[in-house]
């Protein structure tokens, strides 16, 4: 049973935790003052989209996407169409699905991953992704990679956005090589570097101030944290929607798709507390 004081901050959304710690519902306050108790809202598993997907992979949005690209690469595109979706989509290829992949021109093929993890086999995960995409490339432009004469391909850029809640580096390079159990070759032959950033708080804040829905991104995702230390999740997903500044260029399309949202961020932090748990079981 939930006890309150005058101490208690009694805000609707508040978790209202049974003697074990569990949440077993929210707390809401009626037209008249009464307080109610609202159960927990059950994570719907069959969401298929991230957050970061739905920001920087939307068609409608494809100037976000740029916007991300130049921030990264430093450079100055300025027309959307110069940007072509590749993503991969698991209805296609069976369990293989990336969060973003965009070809710009025809001269670079980036893949970015959100991460609220640490993951350093982040290299091996994109070794498929980028060699399902650099086929279908060759394919749709119709170059024979069996001819005498070489092929032409975009180069692969490979970048992580973590946003999880451990402390770590504003900066770090993961090399493939780094997993392999022995090397002989140095340079190794085959190699492939994922580039992570960190983008919380004043981490990165170049990069952010180049790209705002980076920036608005990962001060959204912030707030959800905080505001779940004292709410049940899709309560604090809700505040965060609620409470983002009028001027941030994501805030509308995020209220526009409110529930689809809460669904994506409910069902990313109930895999970001399993992986974290299972990390702790292992250790």
């Amino acid at each position: 049973m939930a006890v309150f004081t005058d101490k208690t901050k009694m805000e609707k959304g508040m978790a209202i935790r049974d003697r074990f710690g569990k949440i077993y519902g929210t707390l809401n306050i009626s037209t008249d003052g009464k307080i109610l108790l609202d159960p927990v809202r059950i994570t719907n598993s069959l969401v298929k989209d991230r957050l970061f997907r739905f920001i920087f992979g939307s068609e409608k949005h494809r100037d976000w996407a740029l916007n991300l690209f130049n921030a990264v690469e430093d450079t100055n595109y300025d027309n959307p169409d110069d940007l072509i979706f590749i993503t991969l989509d698991n209805a296609l290829y069976m369990t293989m699905k990336n969060d973003v992949s965009v070809l710009v021109g025809s001269d670079t093929m980036a893949f970015y991953e959100q991460m609220s993890t640490e993951n350093p086999n982040m290299p091996f995960r994109m070794l498929p992704y980028v060699t399902q995409s650099l086929l279908s490339y060759a394919r749709l432009t119709k170059q024979n990679w069996y001819s005498s004469a070489g092929i032409e391909l975009p180069e692969p850029k490979f970048y992580n956005f973590y946003n999880g809640k451990d402390e770590v580096e504003e900066r770090i390079e993961m090399p493939l090589s780094a997993l392999y159990k022995a090397r002989s070759a140095d340079p190794p032959m085959l190699e492939l570097t994922v580039i992570q950033y960190n983008i919380n708080g004043n981490n990165n804040t170049e990069l952010k101030r180049k790209c705002p829905q980076l920036m608005e991104y990962a001060w959204f995702t912030d707030e959800i944290r905080r505001n779940g230390e004292y709410m049940t999740m899709d309560a604090a997903i809700g505040k965060a929607i609620d409470g983002m500044p009028e001027n941030f260029t994501i805030k509308e399309y995020l209220e526009a798709y409110r529930s689809e949202v809460i669904g994506m961020c409910l069902a990313e932090y109930d895999e970001e507390e399993h992986i974290s748990s299972e990390k702790e079981i292992s250790f």
